[in-house]
Protein backbone atom coordinates (compact mmCIF):
# COMPACT_ATOMS: atom_id res chain seq x y z
CA UNK A 1 0.00 0.00 0.00
CA UNK A 2 1.12 3.68 -1.15
CA UNK A 3 1.87 5.85 1.85
CA UNK A 4 -0.39 9.04 1.74
CA UNK A 5 1.50 12.31 2.02
CA UNK A 6 -0.16 15.66 2.97
CA UNK A 7 0.95 18.94 1.02
CA UNK A 8 0.54 21.87 2.23
CA UNK A 9 0.98 25.09 0.12
CA UNK A 10 -0.73 27.93 -0.56
CA UNK A 11 0.67 28.23 -3.60
CA UNK A 12 -1.07 26.36 -6.79
CA UNK A 13 1.80 26.16 -8.89
CA UNK A 14 4.07 25.18 -6.19
CA UNK A 15 1.58 22.68 -4.51
CA UNK A 16 1.05 21.06 -8.36
CA UNK A 17 4.62 20.69 -8.74
CA UNK A 18 5.07 18.79 -5.56
CA UNK A 19 1.89 16.55 -6.64
CA UNK A 20 3.12 15.73 -9.90
CA UNK A 21 6.50 14.88 -8.37
CA UNK A 22 4.95 12.75 -5.47
CA UNK A 23 2.66 11.29 -7.48
CA UNK A 24 5.59 9.66 -10.11
CA UNK A 25 7.13 7.95 -6.85
CA UNK A 26 3.48 6.00 -6.07
CA UNK A 27 2.67 8.27 -3.21
CA UNK A 28 -1.06 9.10 -2.74
CA UNK A 29 -1.05 13.22 -2.41
CA UNK A 30 -3.80 15.26 -1.04
CA UNK A 31 -2.96 18.91 -0.89
CA UNK A 32 -4.42 21.55 1.47
CA UNK A 33 -3.87 25.39 1.00
CA UNK A 34 -3.28 26.40 4.66
CA UNK A 35 -2.29 25.44 7.73
CA UNK A 36 -6.17 25.12 9.35
CA UNK A 37 -7.08 23.20 6.32
CA UNK A 38 -4.42 21.19 6.67
CA UNK A 39 -5.16 20.15 10.32
CA UNK A 40 -9.14 19.50 9.67
CA UNK A 41 -8.11 17.18 6.63
CA UNK A 42 -5.41 15.48 8.88
CA UNK A 43 -8.07 14.75 11.55
CA UNK A 44 -10.21 13.19 8.95
CA UNK A 45 -7.98 10.51 7.55
CA UNK A 46 -4.59 10.21 9.26
CA UNK A 47 -1.76 11.18 6.56
CA UNK A 48 1.35 9.04 6.93
CA UNK A 49 3.73 12.19 6.38
CA UNK A 50 3.17 15.97 5.71
CA UNK A 51 5.12 18.08 3.70
CA UNK A 52 4.62 21.81 4.29
CA UNK A 53 5.55 25.40 3.16
CA UNK A 54 6.42 28.21 6.11
CA UNK A 55 5.47 31.12 4.42
CA UNK A 56 1.41 31.04 4.22
CA UNK A 57 -1.23 33.55 5.25
CA UNK A 58 -3.21 33.04 7.91
CA UNK A 59 -1.41 30.30 10.07
CA UNK A 60 1.94 29.55 8.82
CA UNK A 61 3.84 25.99 8.58
CA UNK A 62 5.41 26.44 12.32
CA UNK A 63 2.17 27.11 13.96
CA UNK A 64 0.42 24.36 11.96
CA UNK A 65 3.51 21.67 13.00
CA UNK A 66 3.22 22.57 16.53
CA UNK A 67 -0.77 22.10 16.31
CA UNK A 68 -0.93 19.20 14.81
CA UNK A 69 2.26 17.78 17.47
CA UNK A 70 -0.72 18.22 20.07
CA UNK A 71 -3.34 15.95 18.40
CA UNK A 72 -2.70 12.66 20.06
CA UNK A 73 -3.75 10.49 16.74
CA UNK A 74 -1.51 12.77 14.97
CA UNK A 75 1.69 13.61 16.80
CA UNK A 76 3.51 10.70 15.15
CA UNK A 77 3.03 11.89 12.19
CA UNK A 78 6.65 13.27 10.44
CA UNK A 79 6.53 16.44 9.42
CA UNK A 80 8.82 18.34 6.93
CA UNK A 81 8.97 21.83 6.51
CA UNK A 82 9.79 23.75 3.40
CA UNK A 83 12.22 26.87 4.12
CA UNK A 84 14.65 29.03 2.79
CA UNK A 85 16.76 28.76 6.36
CA UNK A 86 17.72 32.70 6.44
CA UNK A 87 17.94 32.61 10.31
CA UNK A 88 18.67 31.34 12.77
CA UNK A 89 15.45 31.45 14.37
CA UNK A 90 14.00 29.30 12.23
CA UNK A 91 15.96 26.05 13.33
CA UNK A 92 14.91 27.44 17.10
CA UNK A 93 10.78 27.35 15.70
CA UNK A 94 11.21 24.24 14.01
CA UNK A 95 12.41 22.96 17.45
CA UNK A 96 9.86 24.49 18.96
CA UNK A 97 7.29 23.24 16.60
CA UNK A 98 8.45 19.31 16.86
CA UNK A 99 8.98 19.46 13.20
CA UNK A 100 10.88 16.27 11.52
CA UNK A 101 12.75 17.63 9.02
CA UNK A 102 13.80 21.08 7.09
CA UNK A 103 14.06 20.96 3.06
CA UNK A 104 15.40 24.30 1.77
CA UNK A 105 13.55 25.95 -1.46
CA UNK A 106 14.90 25.68 -4.32
CA UNK A 107 14.71 21.70 -3.31
CA UNK A 108 16.27 18.65 -4.62
CA UNK A 109 13.27 16.52 -6.04
CA UNK A 110 15.74 13.03 -4.85
CA UNK A 111 16.69 14.63 -1.58
CA UNK A 112 13.16 15.18 -0.65
CA UNK A 113 11.77 11.93 -1.70
CA UNK A 114 14.69 10.39 0.06
CA UNK A 115 13.87 12.64 3.23
CA UNK A 116 10.49 11.49 2.87
CA UNK A 117 11.30 7.18 2.59
CA UNK A 118 13.76 7.83 5.31
CA UNK A 119 11.07 9.35 8.07
CA UNK A 120 8.76 6.67 6.57
CA UNK A 121 10.86 3.88 7.69
CA UNK A 122 11.43 5.26 11.24
CA UNK A 123 10.00 3.45 14.46
CA UNK A 124 7.42 5.87 15.83
CA UNK A 125 6.23 3.35 18.47
CA UNK A 126 6.41 3.75 22.35
CA UNK A 127 8.40 0.32 22.82
CA UNK A 128 11.33 -0.96 20.88
CA UNK A 129 11.49 -4.75 19.97
CA UNK A 130 13.38 -5.58 23.58
CA UNK A 131 9.75 -4.14 24.90
CA UNK A 132 12.23 -0.75 26.06
CA UNK A 133 10.24 2.64 26.27
CA UNK A 134 11.99 4.37 23.47
CA UNK A 135 13.97 7.75 24.49
CA UNK A 136 11.40 9.70 22.15
CA UNK A 137 8.66 8.66 23.68
CA UNK A 138 10.01 9.52 27.40
CA UNK A 139 11.47 12.73 25.74
CA UNK A 140 7.27 13.60 25.02
CA UNK A 141 6.47 13.71 28.89
CA UNK A 142 10.04 15.19 29.96
CA UNK A 143 10.25 18.62 30.60
CA UNK A 144 11.76 20.67 27.85
CA UNK A 145 15.33 21.43 27.06
CA UNK A 146 16.56 25.18 27.86
CA UNK A 147 18.64 26.60 24.77
CA UNK A 148 20.00 29.98 24.41
CA UNK A 149 20.62 31.72 21.07
CA UNK A 150 21.34 35.76 20.84
CA UNK A 151 21.29 36.70 24.64
CA UNK A 152 17.73 34.62 25.12
CA UNK A 153 16.61 31.62 26.42
CA UNK A 154 14.15 29.14 24.80
CA UNK A 155 12.86 25.83 25.90
CA UNK A 156 12.43 23.08 23.52
CA UNK A 157 10.11 20.32 23.92
CA UNK A 158 11.17 18.63 20.77
CA UNK A 159 12.18 14.70 21.02
CA UNK A 160 15.63 13.36 20.48
CA UNK A 161 14.96 12.02 17.29
CA UNK A 162 12.87 15.12 15.85
CA UNK A 163 16.00 17.23 17.03
CA UNK A 164 19.06 15.25 15.13
CA UNK A 165 16.50 14.86 12.13
CA UNK A 166 16.54 18.76 11.98
CA UNK A 167 20.12 19.75 12.78
CA UNK A 168 21.03 16.99 10.16
CA UNK A 169 18.79 18.33 7.55
CA UNK A 170 20.05 21.34 8.43
CA UNK A 171 23.41 20.46 8.05
CA UNK A 172 22.78 19.15 5.08
CA UNK A 173 20.84 22.13 3.68
CA UNK A 174 23.94 24.35 4.48
CA UNK A 175 26.63 21.87 2.89
CA UNK A 176 23.92 21.72 -0.36
CA UNK A 177 24.13 26.01 -0.17
CA UNK A 178 28.03 26.15 0.45
CA UNK A 179 28.21 23.30 -2.39
CA UNK A 180 25.75 25.47 -4.66
CA UNK A 181 27.49 28.62 -3.78
CA UNK A 182 30.93 27.32 -4.85
CA UNK A 183 30.07 26.38 -7.98
CA UNK A 184 28.27 29.65 -8.70
CA UNK A 185 31.84 31.30 -7.59
CA UNK A 186 33.61 29.27 -10.05
CA UNK A 187 31.44 30.01 -12.72
CA UNK A 188 31.72 33.57 -12.19
CA UNK A 189 35.46 33.30 -12.20
CA UNK A 190 35.57 31.32 -15.12
CA UNK A 191 33.35 33.40 -16.68
CA UNK A 192 35.06 36.33 -15.74
CA UNK A 193 38.53 35.20 -17.46
CA UNK A 194 36.98 33.85 -20.81
CA UNK A 195 35.53 37.71 -20.86
CA UNK A 196 38.93 38.92 -20.08
CA UNK A 197 40.11 36.50 -22.85
CA UNK A 198 37.67 37.22 -26.02
CA UNK A 199 37.93 40.89 -24.50
CA UNK A 200 34.41 41.75 -26.68
CA UNK A 201 31.21 43.60 -25.05
CA UNK A 202 29.36 41.23 -23.19
CA UNK A 203 26.04 41.59 -24.83
CA UNK A 204 27.42 40.11 -27.77
CA UNK A 205 28.99 36.71 -26.18
CA UNK A 206 27.46 33.80 -26.62
CA UNK A 207 28.71 32.03 -23.40
CA UNK A 208 27.18 35.35 -21.06
CA UNK A 209 24.02 35.18 -23.60
CA UNK A 210 23.30 31.54 -22.76
CA UNK A 211 24.06 32.16 -18.73
CA UNK A 212 21.52 35.17 -18.85
CA UNK A 213 18.93 32.94 -20.56
CA UNK A 214 19.38 30.38 -18.06
CA UNK A 215 18.89 32.37 -14.85
CA UNK A 216 16.17 34.05 -16.46
CA UNK A 217 12.97 33.26 -14.33
CA UNK A 218 10.96 33.50 -17.41
CA UNK A 219 10.32 30.51 -19.89
CA UNK A 220 12.84 31.10 -22.78
CA UNK A 221 13.08 29.54 -25.76
CA UNK A 222 15.09 30.13 -28.76
CA UNK A 223 13.10 28.61 -32.07
CA UNK A 224 14.96 28.27 -35.63
CA UNK A 225 12.97 29.33 -39.16
CA UNK A 226 11.95 25.40 -38.99
CA UNK A 227 9.76 26.35 -35.98
CA UNK A 228 12.24 23.64 -33.97
CA UNK A 229 13.25 24.22 -30.87
CA UNK A 230 16.96 25.29 -30.19
CA UNK A 231 17.46 25.88 -26.75
CA UNK A 232 14.88 26.12 -23.30
CA UNK A 233 15.98 27.42 -20.34
CA UNK A 234 15.13 25.93 -16.59
CA UNK A 235 12.21 28.50 -16.17
CA UNK A 236 10.82 26.71 -19.53
CA UNK A 237 11.37 23.13 -18.31
CA UNK A 238 9.48 23.72 -15.76
CA UNK A 239 6.62 25.88 -17.38
CA UNK A 240 6.05 23.10 -19.64
CA UNK A 241 6.73 20.29 -17.27
CA UNK A 242 8.50 18.33 -19.39
CA UNK A 243 12.68 18.19 -19.86
CA UNK A 244 15.09 19.43 -21.60
CA UNK A 245 15.53 16.18 -24.12
CA UNK A 246 12.10 16.22 -24.85
CA UNK A 247 11.59 19.89 -25.48
CA UNK A 248 14.85 20.35 -27.48
CA UNK A 249 14.56 19.65 -31.18
CA UNK A 250 10.72 19.35 -31.04
CA UNK A 251 8.06 21.61 -32.93
CA UNK A 252 7.41 24.41 -30.63
CA UNK A 253 4.27 24.46 -29.29
CA UNK A 254 2.36 27.76 -29.31
CA UNK A 255 1.55 29.90 -32.38
CA UNK A 256 3.95 33.19 -32.58
CA UNK A 257 4.62 36.47 -34.73
CA UNK A 258 7.69 38.21 -34.16
CA UNK A 259 7.40 41.37 -32.57
CA UNK A 260 4.07 40.91 -30.68
CA UNK A 261 2.68 39.68 -27.17
CA UNK A 262 -0.33 38.06 -26.63
CA UNK A 263 -1.64 35.92 -24.19
CA UNK A 264 -1.54 31.85 -23.99
CA UNK A 265 -3.40 29.21 -21.97
CA UNK A 266 -1.46 26.34 -21.08
CA UNK A 267 -3.20 23.45 -19.41
CA UNK A 268 -2.28 21.40 -16.61
CA UNK A 269 -2.33 18.26 -17.18
CA UNK A 270 -2.89 16.12 -13.86
CA UNK A 271 -5.52 13.65 -13.63
CA UNK A 272 -8.55 14.33 -11.60
CA UNK A 273 -6.96 18.63 -11.43
CA UNK A 274 -10.04 21.34 -11.56
CA UNK A 275 -7.57 24.21 -12.32
CA UNK A 276 -8.46 25.93 -15.84
CA UNK A 277 -4.50 26.25 -16.45
CA UNK A 278 -1.79 28.91 -16.39
CA UNK A 279 -1.87 32.31 -18.16
CA UNK A 280 1.45 33.37 -19.60
CA UNK A 281 1.97 35.70 -21.91
CA UNK A 282 4.23 35.29 -25.01
CA UNK A 283 6.61 37.87 -26.64
CA UNK A 284 8.79 36.86 -29.79
CA UNK A 285 11.34 39.13 -30.87
CA UNK A 286 14.06 38.29 -34.17
CA UNK A 287 17.45 37.19 -32.80
CA UNK A 288 20.40 35.07 -33.73
CA UNK A 289 21.82 31.86 -32.50
CA UNK A 290 24.76 30.01 -33.28
CA UNK A 291 25.08 32.81 -36.46
CA UNK A 292 21.28 31.93 -37.77
CA UNK A 293 18.18 33.87 -37.70
CA UNK A 294 16.33 32.89 -34.89
CA UNK A 295 13.11 33.83 -32.56
CA UNK A 296 13.59 34.95 -29.30
CA UNK A 297 10.70 33.83 -27.11
CA UNK A 298 9.86 35.17 -23.66
CA UNK A 299 6.70 33.27 -21.84
CA UNK A 300 6.33 34.99 -18.26
CA UNK A 301 3.66 33.22 -16.01
CA UNK A 302 0.70 36.24 -15.43
CA UNK A 303 -1.49 33.58 -13.88
CA UNK A 304 -1.83 35.26 -10.75
CA UNK A 305 -2.11 38.71 -12.02
CA UNK A 306 -4.98 37.73 -14.75
CA UNK A 307 -6.74 36.07 -11.32
CA UNK A 308 -6.07 39.60 -9.89
CA UNK A 309 -7.15 41.84 -12.77
CA UNK A 310 -10.31 39.66 -12.67
CA UNK A 311 -11.12 40.20 -9.50
CA UNK A 312 -10.90 43.69 -9.67
CA UNK A 313 -13.12 43.48 -12.34
CA UNK A 314 -15.64 41.75 -10.52
CA UNK A 315 -15.63 43.90 -7.42
CA UNK A 316 -15.63 47.17 -9.92
CA UNK A 317 -18.70 45.28 -11.72
CA UNK A 318 -20.48 43.97 -7.95
CA UNK A 319 -19.99 47.53 -7.32
CA UNK A 320 -22.00 49.30 -10.13
CA UNK A 321 -24.42 46.72 -9.20
CA UNK A 322 -24.24 48.18 -5.75
CA UNK A 323 -24.53 51.27 -6.90
CA UNK A 324 -27.13 50.99 -8.94
CA UNK A 325 -29.49 48.76 -6.34
CA UNK A 326 -28.46 51.45 -4.01
CA UNK A 327 -30.00 54.28 -6.74
CA UNK A 328 -33.22 52.60 -6.64
CA UNK A 329 -33.53 52.01 -3.33
CA UNK A 330 -32.86 55.88 -2.89
CA UNK A 331 -35.22 56.48 -5.50
CA UNK A 332 -38.13 54.05 -3.52
CA UNK A 333 -36.82 55.86 -0.14
CA UNK A 334 -37.59 59.59 -1.69
CA UNK A 335 -40.55 58.17 -3.55
CA UNK A 336 -42.23 56.56 0.27
CA UNK A 337 -40.97 60.20 1.63
CA UNK A 338 -42.60 62.55 -0.76
CA UNK A 339 -45.99 60.75 -2.42
CA UNK A 340 -49.17 59.76 -1.09
CA UNK A 341 -48.99 55.71 -0.33
CA UNK A 342 -52.69 55.38 -1.71
CA UNK A 343 -53.12 58.52 -4.81
CA UNK A 344 -49.59 57.95 -6.03
CA UNK A 345 -49.40 61.91 -6.11
CA UNK A 346 -47.31 64.10 -3.78
CA UNK A 347 -48.08 63.81 -0.04
CA UNK A 348 -48.63 66.96 2.30
CA UNK A 349 -45.25 67.39 3.18
CA UNK A 350 -43.50 67.24 -0.49
CA UNK A 351 -46.74 69.83 -0.69
CA UNK A 352 -45.44 72.21 1.76
CA UNK A 353 -42.19 72.04 0.39
CA UNK A 354 -42.77 72.92 -3.65
CA UNK A 355 -45.21 75.54 -1.99
CA UNK A 356 -42.18 76.84 0.04
CA UNK A 357 -40.42 77.07 -3.21
CA UNK A 358 -42.76 78.38 -5.47
CA UNK A 359 -43.54 80.72 -3.02
CA UNK A 360 -39.48 82.15 -2.74
CA UNK A 361 -39.23 82.52 -6.55
CA UNK A 362 -42.70 84.18 -7.13
CA UNK A 363 -41.26 86.80 -4.66
CA UNK A 364 -37.83 86.98 -6.64
CA UNK A 365 -39.05 87.87 -9.79
CA UNK A 366 -42.36 88.94 -8.47
CA UNK A 367 -44.69 86.61 -10.52
CA UNK A 368 -48.51 85.82 -9.38
CA UNK A 369 -49.23 82.11 -7.39
CA UNK A 370 -51.98 80.76 -6.61
CA UNK A 371 -53.14 77.51 -4.50
CA UNK A 372 -56.16 75.51 -4.67
CA UNK A 373 -57.68 73.06 -2.00
CA UNK A 374 -60.73 70.55 -2.53
CA UNK A 375 -62.65 68.43 -0.24
CA UNK A 376 -64.72 65.64 -1.51
CA UNK A 377 -68.45 66.28 -0.26
CA UNK A 378 -69.68 64.38 2.45
CA UNK A 379 -67.36 61.77 2.21
CA UNK A 380 -67.41 60.12 5.71
CA UNK A 381 -70.90 59.34 4.48
CA UNK A 382 -69.63 57.84 1.66
CA UNK A 383 -67.42 55.59 3.61
CA UNK A 384 -70.14 54.59 5.64
CA UNK A 385 -72.71 53.36 3.49
CA UNK A 386 -70.09 52.18 0.85
CA UNK A 387 -67.10 50.25 2.80
CA UNK A 388 -63.45 52.73 3.50
CA UNK A 389 -62.67 50.43 0.35
CA UNK A 390 -64.88 51.81 -2.52
CA UNK A 391 -63.62 55.23 -0.05
CA UNK A 392 -60.34 54.74 -1.43
CA UNK A 393 -61.16 54.07 -5.33
CA UNK A 394 -63.21 57.68 -4.82
CA UNK A 395 -59.61 59.17 -3.90
CA UNK A 396 -57.44 57.55 -6.20
CA UNK A 397 -59.81 58.96 -8.87
CA UNK A 398 -59.79 62.11 -8.05
CA UNK A 399 -56.02 62.27 -7.91
CA UNK A 400 -56.27 60.37 -11.43
CA UNK A 401 -58.76 63.51 -12.45
CA UNK A 402 -56.41 66.54 -10.82
CA UNK A 403 -53.46 65.29 -12.55
CA UNK A 404 -55.17 64.45 -15.73
CA UNK A 405 -56.23 68.73 -15.80
CA UNK A 406 -53.21 70.07 -14.16
CA UNK A 407 -50.44 71.65 -16.24
CA UNK A 408 -47.42 70.12 -15.97
CA UNK A 409 -45.69 73.25 -13.96
CA UNK A 410 -48.54 72.57 -11.42
CA UNK A 411 -48.32 70.60 -7.72
CA UNK A 412 -50.99 68.09 -7.37
CA UNK A 413 -50.90 67.04 -3.76
CA UNK A 414 -53.08 64.89 -0.86
CA UNK A 415 -53.34 67.66 2.06
CA UNK A 416 -54.78 64.52 4.35
CA UNK A 417 -58.06 62.58 4.34
CA UNK A 418 -60.18 63.55 1.32
CA UNK A 419 -58.54 67.14 0.98
CA UNK A 420 -56.35 67.69 -2.05
CA UNK A 421 -54.24 70.68 -2.81
CA UNK A 422 -52.76 72.35 -5.88
CA UNK A 423 -50.58 74.38 -5.96
CA UNK A 424 -50.74 77.24 -9.63
CA UNK A 425 -47.06 78.75 -10.20
CA UNK A 426 -47.31 81.42 -12.65
CA UNK A 427 -51.29 81.64 -11.81
CA UNK A 428 -53.39 84.88 -11.45
CA UNK A 429 -57.03 84.95 -9.47
CA UNK A 430 -59.11 84.98 -12.50
CA UNK A 431 -56.96 81.89 -14.08
CA UNK A 432 -57.23 79.96 -10.65
CA UNK A 433 -61.00 80.47 -10.40
CA UNK A 434 -61.54 79.26 -14.06
CA UNK A 435 -59.22 75.96 -13.63
CA UNK A 436 -60.79 75.42 -10.26
CA UNK A 437 -64.23 75.43 -11.68
CA UNK A 438 -63.22 73.06 -14.60
CA UNK A 439 -61.65 70.85 -11.95
CA UNK A 440 -65.06 70.98 -9.86
CA UNK A 441 -67.03 69.86 -13.26
CA UNK A 442 -64.76 67.05 -14.82
CA UNK A 443 -65.62 65.68 -10.70
CA UNK A 444 -69.02 66.07 -11.08
CA UNK A 445 -69.59 64.56 -14.40
CA UNK A 446 -67.72 61.70 -14.39
CA UNK A 447 -68.83 58.31 -14.32
CA UNK A 448 -68.97 57.13 -10.69
CA UNK A 449 -70.50 53.80 -10.37
CA UNK A 450 -72.12 54.24 -7.02
CA UNK A 451 -73.52 57.50 -6.66
CA UNK A 452 -72.43 60.96 -7.95
CA UNK A 453 -69.17 62.26 -6.27
CA UNK A 454 -68.93 66.15 -6.10
CA UNK A 455 -66.29 68.52 -3.97
CA UNK A 456 -65.94 72.17 -2.91
CA UNK A 457 -63.09 74.07 -3.38
CA UNK A 458 -61.13 77.10 -1.73
CA UNK A 459 -58.75 79.50 -4.04
CA UNK A 460 -56.63 82.06 -2.94
CA UNK A 461 -54.00 83.94 -4.71
CA UNK A 462 -51.10 85.74 -2.98
CA UNK A 463 -51.56 89.66 -2.63
CA UNK A 464 -49.58 92.07 -0.43
CA UNK A 465 -51.32 90.84 2.93
CA UNK A 466 -49.83 87.16 2.21
CA UNK A 467 -46.09 86.79 4.37
CA UNK A 468 -45.82 83.28 4.37
CA UNK A 469 -46.85 80.05 2.42
CA UNK A 470 -48.78 79.55 5.39
CA UNK A 471 -50.55 82.58 4.86
CA UNK A 472 -51.60 81.44 1.60
CA UNK A 473 -52.64 77.76 2.49
CA UNK A 474 -54.68 79.16 5.42
CA UNK A 475 -56.48 81.68 2.87
CA UNK A 476 -57.93 79.10 0.36
CA UNK A 477 -58.54 76.53 3.67
CA UNK A 478 -60.90 79.26 4.65
CA UNK A 479 -62.36 79.67 0.99
CA UNK A 480 -63.25 75.80 1.17
CA UNK A 481 -64.75 75.88 4.09
CA UNK A 482 -66.85 79.07 2.75
CA UNK A 483 -68.03 77.03 -0.10
CA UNK A 484 -69.02 73.79 2.45
CA UNK A 485 -71.46 75.92 4.47
CA UNK A 486 -72.55 77.64 1.52
CA UNK A 487 -74.12 74.58 -0.69
CA UNK A 488 -71.04 72.11 -1.60
CA UNK A 489 -70.11 71.84 -5.01
CA UNK A 490 -69.02 74.95 -5.75
CA UNK A 491 -65.91 77.49 -6.06
CA UNK A 492 -64.75 80.67 -3.72
CA UNK A 493 -61.87 83.00 -3.90
CA UNK A 494 -60.37 84.37 -0.93
CA UNK A 495 -61.05 87.65 -2.65
CA UNK A 496 -64.63 86.60 -3.54
CA UNK A 497 -65.25 85.69 -0.08
CA UNK A 498 -64.36 88.95 1.68
CA UNK A 499 -66.13 90.99 -0.82
CA UNK A 500 -69.14 88.75 -0.24
CA UNK A 501 -68.69 88.91 3.44
CA UNK A 502 -68.65 92.60 3.39
CA UNK A 503 -71.52 92.78 1.14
Amino acid sequence: MSADILVVDDSRTQALKLQIILEEQGFDVRVARGGQEAIDMAQMQSPDLIVSDIVMPGMDGYVMCQQIKLIDVLRDVPVILLTTLADPRDILRGLQAQADAYLTKPYDEKVLVARINALLRQPVDAFDRDGRITAEFVARDTPGLEVSLEGENHIVTAGRRQMLNLLLSTYENAVRQNQALSETQRELTDLNVQLHLQNTRVERSENNFRALLNDNTDAVFVVDEAGLVRFVNPAGEELLNKSHREISEAPFPFEFVLGRTREVVIALRVPGHDEDGLIVEMRAVPSEWENKRVALITLRDITARKSYERRIQEQQEALQEANGQLREVNRRLQDLATLDGLTGIFNHRAAKERLATEWNRARRYDLPLSVLMLDVDKFKQYNDTFGHPAGDEVLKRVATLLHEKARETDIVARYGGEEFIVILPNTAEEASATFAERLRIAIEEDSWPLRVVTASFGVATVTSAHEAPDDLIAAADKALYFSKEHGRNRITHANQQSSQQQA
